[in-house]
């Protein structure tokens, strides 16, 4: 557990890094787009794995490789999402985030093998992604 806290740190210097290091102008891209926190996590926790641990090793490669495709199918998974912080489509995102799962199953159990503050990261972001596929079909329902 301290491991993950330390691990943690390490991605929010990372995002602190990041957004410092990300002096776009709006003009180059058009509106400015937000990333959802879980888009941001998956990003930092690629970037914490490739700092840290990625050595070219076989299973770490393999790690690394199941850690792009989910970050990919995560920015996938939030295509629906406004810069005012809603979704434009509700129930499509919920599937998509159901999608992701697997993707984040995947990682888990290579990263337990390979690094543990990976899989530990991971784990953060699955019950982050189900409360957000849970709140947003209980949004649905109502």
């Amino acid at each position: 557990v301290k491991e993950a806290e330390l691990g943690m740190q390490e991605v929010e210097e990372a995002r602190e890094n990041c957004y410092e290091e990300m002096d776009w102008d709006e003009d180059d891209f058009g509106e400015e787009v937000e990333l959802h926190e879980l888009e941001e996590t998956i990003f930092l926790i690629v970037q914490n794995f490739v700092i840290n641990c990625a050595d070219g090793s076989k299973e770490k490669e393999a790690l690394h490789r199941d850690l792009l495709k989910l970050q990919e199918q995560m920015g996938s998974a939030f295509v629906y999402y406004t810069n005012e912080g809603t979704f434009e489509d509700e129930p499509r995102t919920g599937k998509l985030l159901g999608g992701v799962l697997p993707l984040i199953a995947r990682a888990m159990e290579s990263a337990q093998f390979v690094h543990e503050t990976t899989a530990e990261l991971l784990e953060q972001l699955r019950r982050g992604v189900v409360a957000l596929r849970d709140k947003l079909a209980q949004a649905r329902d109502k």
